[in-house]
């Protein structure tokens, strides 16, 4: 009360992970990291700027193993060219061949996989996940 307003709603983006460096931040009054996955949120909900917070990216996983980042406006899914749930896990050497690229701010339905048409944006992204898999 009185450092977030009731009924406050924004348009940013949050991942559920933010949680726990958001609570550290509300409870122990510090600014501290999750690491490359878990962002204090505390200042967006405060009503501050949070047009930066979009390009802090953002890593999901599925409980059969495939990776996906969301950074800005692009999302990322690693090994995969289904719906994330294969019956056969891919195979580890085809992580880095085989995902789905998608450019979220003109199709937000996932619709139209830019993979093939968009190999820089590939490799910045799964060179990304992987310094964030590899911490």
């Amino acid at each position: 009360p009185g450092e977030i307003e009731a009924g406050f709603c924004n348009d940013a983006i949050i991942s559920l992970t933010d949680i726990f460096a958001t609570f550290a931040g509300l409870t122990c009054n510090t600014n501290i990291s999750g690491g490359e996955d878990s962002h204090n949120m505390l200042d967006i909900m405060k009503g501050k700027d949070y047009s930066q917070t979009d390009e802090l990216p953002r890593v999901f996983h599925s409980s059969k193993g495939i990776f996906a980042i969301r950074k800005g406006q692009w999302k990322f899914i690693q090994g995969d060219k289904g719906n994330g749930n294969p019956r056969i896990m891919p195979h580890k050497d085809s992580l880095d061949f085989v995902g789905q690229l998608y450019d979220l701010s003109s199709d937000p339905y996932e619709t139209n996989d830019l993979w093939e048409e968009k190999p820089e944006k590939v490799k910045e992204l799964l060179d990304l996940l992987n310094q964030i898999k590899s911490n």
